[in-house]
């Protein structure tokens, strides 16, 4: 960590560098950690190969609108939904109450398990309303654990090559370089292409950050990002 992490440091301590990859966890996906300059990562694991200077992706996976099974009263930490997922694939995702009773509520989620056509899910916290079978939910996976070279979700700009199925740091927020699809005018806001790398921000695109430089067509410019 050459820039210093100002995170308490007995809790960072174990982590791997921001220039290092690695086949193992060494810090919960999704966990945050800032640098004494400013700068903002998140901890990610690859779906896909990914390269230094290209914007990364979420590519979550979701349940959307499923009904809930059975009444779960307010301090319970469950819910039952109509659904079959994969085992710990919404492990530390999010559960979304949409409709019905106890609608407006975001919790999130600790594990789950699916039992024949219902998905059991446990959640960090204890139900602030109560919710049942007129209530419906979307589940979203955590964001950070299957990141992609495309999306239109963009978690920032790696810092080095990644391969696929590594843990890295990607920057979110602060000084990166970033590969440039197009020429952009110094001090311009940008968005992303949609495949790793910047362009010019129009109406109805999502802004990442402005250029520091004039960019450069397929050359990597630093950029402000806040993501």
């Amino acid at each position: 960590m050459s820039r210093g992490v100002i995170n308490n440091t007995s809790v960072f301590a174990y982590m791997q560098s921001e220039y290092l990859s690695s086949k193992t966890n060494k810090a919960s996906v999704g966990k945050t950690m800032r640098l004494s300059d400013g700068t903002n990562l998140i901890y990610c694991k690859a779906a896909t190969a990914l390269m230094a200077g290209n914007v990364v992706y979420a590519n979550p996976t979701k349940l959307e609108a499923k009904s809930v099974s059975t009444i779960s009263e307010v301090s319970e930490d469950t819910i039952t939904v109509t659904a079959t997922a994969v085992n710990h694939v919404f492990d530390n995702g999010y559960l979304c109450v949409t409709t019905g009773l106890g609608n407006k509520y975001t919790y999130s989620i600790k594990s789950h398990k699916t039992i024949g056509n219902t998905v059991m899910f446990t959640l960090n916290d204890t139900l602030i309303a109560k919710v049942d079978t007129t209530s419906k939910v979307t589940i979203i996976s955590n964001l950070y654990n299957n990141s992609s070279s495309s999306g239109v979700i963009a978690l920032g700009v790696s810092l080095v090559n990644i391969a696929i199925g590594e843990h890295f740091w990607v920057v979110c927020k602060g000084i990166v370089g970033a590969v440039s699809s197009e020429v952009v005018a110094i001090g311009k806001a940008v968005a992303t292409n949609g495949t790793g790398a910047i362009k010019a921000a129009i109406a109805g695109d999502y802004i990442i950050g402005y250029t520091l430089t004039a960019s450069v067509i397929n050359e990597i410019s630093p950029i402000y990002i806040n993501i």
